[in-house]
């Protein structure tokens, strides 16, 4: 049995979700409060975002590791705010740094910004690369 979602945009209380199954019938009804759930108004929106985010934290742990390398072989942290923050420590400086970063990335999905999300991506794929080619420069 295959089943689909279809949009109802007639409804008072915005958009209304329901999925109809090959036979034609309603499997699920649609939400008689649809006001009353958490975040968006379709939360379904915000799950396809989803891979977009993992891409975003991944690239996060990337560069954490080749900053990690990077200032191992004598290399120094260009952004201010991260080279203020590793006056804590090395590591914990990065891991607050990150945990930031995410906590704003999380912010921007919640937004469904996914071109603010898309660019960040490609910028932190830049400066990874940035980091690769340090590291290889170094030794």
């Amino acid at each position: 049995m295959i089943s689909t979602l279809h949009r109802d945009r007639s409804g008072t209380h915005g958009p209304i979700l329901t999925a109809v199954t090959t036979s034609g019938q309603d499997a699920i009804s649609p939400c008689p409060f649809p006001n009353l759930a958490v975040g968006h108004q379709n939360t379904f929106a915000a799950f396809a975002l989803m891979p977009l985010f993992q891409v975003f934290v991944f690239l996060q742990f990337l560069d954490a590791l080749t900053t990690v390398g990077v200032l191992q072989q004598g290399g120094y942290e260009a952004n201010p705010i991260v080279n203020k923050l590793m006056a804590l420590g090395l590591f914990k400086g990065l891991i607050l740094a990150k945990l930031l970063v995410v906590a704003i990335g999380t912010a921007v999905l919640w937004h469904r910004r996914h071109r603010v999300l898309f660019m960040a991506n490609v910028a932190y794929a830049g400066i990874i690369c940035w980091n690769l080619i340090a590291l290889s420069a170094a030794g």
